[in-house]
């Protein structure tokens, strides 16, 4: 909200992203794939206030077919922390966001 009480207009982007994902089936039960992405967080408009890392996420999954109407499946997914550096940012204080100063 801004000092004389109208609602702000901030425009927030989802990061871009790039993706790559391979599966194997080596019988018709069992199936694992392996994925990685990057997110463009530090480039994302609305977001470059928080200095926002781009992180990579790597995945990896298996599924076992047990019966026609089930089936298993598992995964892991492991990714950098996009909020790592903070490079002078006080959660305790109001921040500006999008060149907007926080109510006093």
């Amino acid at each position: 909200m801004t000092r004389d009480g109208t609602l702000d207009r901030l425009k927030l982007e989802s990061p871009h992203q790039v993706a790559f994902g391979v599966a194997y089936q080596p019988t018709n039960k069992f199936l694992v794939e392996a994925d990685v992405k990057w997110l463009n967080w530090s480039s994302a408009n609305g977001y470059e206030d928080f200095d926002w890392n781009d992180p990579w996420v790597f995945a990896v999954g298996a599924q076992y077919k047990v019966h026609r109407k089930l089936t298993l499946r598992a995964g892991y997914n492991e990714a950098q922390n996009s909020v790592e550096e903070h490079k002078g940012f006080n959660g305790q204080t109001p921040t500006p966001v999008q060149g907007k100063a926080p109510p006093t």
